[in-house]
């Protein structure tokens, strides 16, 4: 069977002198008679021999301070003073031994007549984290400390690696987000795609808060992208920031020409847009995109039926090239 290593909790003293004298007069003498030839302590320090007098000293003192006898008093409390310094250089002692052995910890310490300090209960964790109202956020809460308060904040994405420091609050709650968003939960971005407030991050296609969600504006802006990630690690390559304009291909037939549109978005609206019968941007691909675009349409001409969606489209091609009815071939 493996070994298991099961932590051990270290056992302290809880010195616990009695307030009242006579008290400590029999809590000491309990002491030494516990700690008198005990086999776990050779050597107190002090000696028995010293904690026995000091113990003895007080005895008389106090006896002379019972019979009000002028300046009884002030001896009585420097005898006690005395006694109640030894107890606690010999707790120190006793808890060396105990430290020494963790596992006979507690009962090294009751042996000597001492007690063993009780294990505070630890209260249920008053700290509660939930997904926020915004994908990629998080609400956390703390414990209130109290007025005129303020709370630190720290979050990780790493397991624990790094930690990353989140605006100061005067309140044991806040909001933690991951990516910045709008208020649609879509992720702001640069003209080069770049996650806006956020170094070296970057999104394309659905996600970012580009207005119009199109397969090609994806391809565009994953250009643009893919460019300034180049860029920075060395590629001799010019970045190319995302234009706003929607370029696309009707395909209407295959014996037809297709017909090309184009779009600039600006605010959400398009500024302008046209059709034509020639490419609005190279390369001349059914997806206006510098790479995707070719790549698409070389696996469409070479086959096989890469696509499960292809099988759709050709059917509606051959039908719309075998049909001779105009309200077909118009489609």
């Amino acid at each position: 069977m493996p070994n298991v290593n099961k932590s051990i909790h270290r056992a302290t003293i809880s010195l616990n002198v009695p307030a009242k004298i006579a008290d400590v007069i029999l809590y000491a003498n309990n002491i030494v008679q516990k700690m008198t030839n005990n086999p776990s302590f050779p050597t107190p320090t002090p000696s028995i021999a010293v904690l026995t007098a000091a113990v003895s000293d007080l005895h008389s003192a106090e006896t002379a301070a019972l019979s009000r006898a002028k300046g009884s008093a002030t001896v009585r409390n420097d005898k006690l003073t005395t006694l109640v310094s030894l107890l606690q250089q010999l707790g120190g002692y006793v808890q060396g031994v105990a430290d020494a052995t963790p596992e006979n910890g507690a009962a090294i310490i009751e042996s000597a007549g001492l007690t063993v300090r009780k294990i505070a209960a630890h209260g249920k964790r008053a700290f509660t984290a939930k997904a926020g109202a915004l994908t990629g956020s998080a609400v956390v809460t703390a414990a209130t400390a109290g007025p005129r308060s303020s709370y630190e904040w720290q979050y990780s994405t790493d397991g624990g690696k790094t930690w990353v420091f989140a605006p100061a609050t005067t309140q044991g709650k806040t909001t933690i987000t991951g990516l910045p968003a709008d208020g649609n939960g879509f992720l702001p971005i640069t003209p080069h795609c770049e996650v806006s407030g956020v170094e070296h991050v970057y999104a394309a296609g659905d996600a970012t808060d580009f207005p119009v969600k199109f397969g090609g504006i994806a391809a565009q802006q994953a250009d643009a992208a893919a460019a300034s990630i180049a860029a920075l690690a060395g590629a001799p390559t010019e970045p190319r920031p995302f234009d706003g304009v929607v370029h696309g291909a009707l395909l209407n037939g295959s014996k037809q020409v297709p017909l090309y549109f184009t779009a600039r978005i600006e605010g959400g609206l398009a500024r302008y847009s046209q059709t034509s019968e020639t490419p609005t941007l190279p390369p001349d691909a059914k997806i206006a995109a510098r790479y995707l675009g070719p790549y698409l349409d070389q696996l469409w001409a070479a086959g096989p039926r890469w696509v499960a969606g292809q099988l759709s489209w050709e059917a509606a091609l051959a039908r719309l090239s075998k049909s001779s009815s105009p309200a077909e071939s118009d489609l």
